[in-house]
């Protein structure tokens, strides 16, 4: 690996390292985030992949790290800073490791969850700081153990209402009004 390779490696966990801390966990966006890291449960893997069959296939790894029970984190972000800038390119890598997932009758074990820099959701204004809490610094794709989510729910206050509070926290944090 390069140099230049390498340092993009670094910055790309650096800057996920800071947006989990400093954003996710500091904002209380993902209440189940801060113990996970604090048990240091939660991994962080960068993929220099540029094309969908390395990618999907660092995702399938990190899906069995994520499995055992032995050596590997309860939950894996999978960074890709190199090759999916394209918000639709990333969606489409999303949608193959999702369907590899199934293939492999692993839905009921792991759980997928996409950031991406230019994802938003399909209804409201493209400017919502809303939106931000589907972003991260780089693509990256989320991978939880299904137990540990369903644990996490079920202990939660108002798991409902987790949406909805985010959206406005994030709205008031950036002092947005609507149109």
């Amino acid at each position: 690996m390069t140099a230049a390779a390498d340092s993009l490696t670094e910055r790309a966990r650096a800057a996920t390292d800071t947006w989990l801390r400093e954003f996710v966990i500091a904002l209380d966006l993902c209440p189940f985030a801060s113990p996970a890291l604090l048990r240091g449960e939660v991994g962080i893997e960068v993929c220099r992949a540029t094309t969908l069959e390395p990618a999907v296939g660092a995702i399938a790894q990190g899906a069995e790290r994520v499995l055992d029970d032995e050596s590997g984190p309860r939950t894996l972000l999978v960074v890709l800073p190199s090759g999916f800038s394209d918000l639709d390119d990333f969606l489409e890598l999303v949608g193959i490791a999702d369907l590899l997932l199934a293939e492999l009758q692993l839905r009921d074990e792991l759980q997928l969850v996409a950031f991406h820099p230019d994802q938003h959701f399909a209804d409201g204004p493209l400017d919502d700081p809303a939106h931000a809490v589907t972003q991260a610094p780089f693509p990256t794709v989320h991978l939880l153990r299904e137990d540990d989510v369903a644990e996490a729910v079920m202990h939660h206050r108002d798991i409902d209402g987790l949406p909805a509070r985010n959206a406005t926290k994030l709205r008031d944090r950036a002092g947005w009004r609507s149109p």
